[in-house]
């Protein structure tokens, strides 16, 4: 559901419409959004690819450290974390306090 330039995601494949579909910040070039012609599924977009290589294997990083070692602006490495998540790839972990919230990789089960 789209009104007013908002648009509901609730779950993965809202997002992976809402990606597809393009238009505004989250346009995609075409080698974003689709694979080559023997993969079945779209490839990720590189954003993507940079954060989760950014995330350790173990433990978690604050979403400002993530965004120095994926070399992304801050507030682009924070939408590929929420992106991330919603596509079931990246958890948040609230941190007590003042502290920022951190991020890891979600274990597939």
């Amino acid at each position: 559901m789209q009104e007013y330039g908002a648009a509901l995601i609730t779950g993965e494949r809202d997002l992976t419409e809402l990606i597809e579909a393009g238009g505004g910040e989250w346009s995609l070039t075409q080698t974003e959004t689709h694979a080559a012609a023997d993969d079945s599924e779209p490839r990720q977009p590189e954003t993507h690819r940079r954060v989760l290589d950014a995330l350790p294997l173990r433990g978690s990083r604050t979403a400002e450290r993530l965004a120095q070692l994926a070399g992304l602006d801050p507030r682009e490495a924070q939408r590929a974390l929420v992106e991330l998540e919603l596509l079931g790839s990246a958890v948040r972990r609230e941190t007590p306090g003042d502290a920022p919230p951190r991020w890891a990789l979600q274990r597939r089960q």
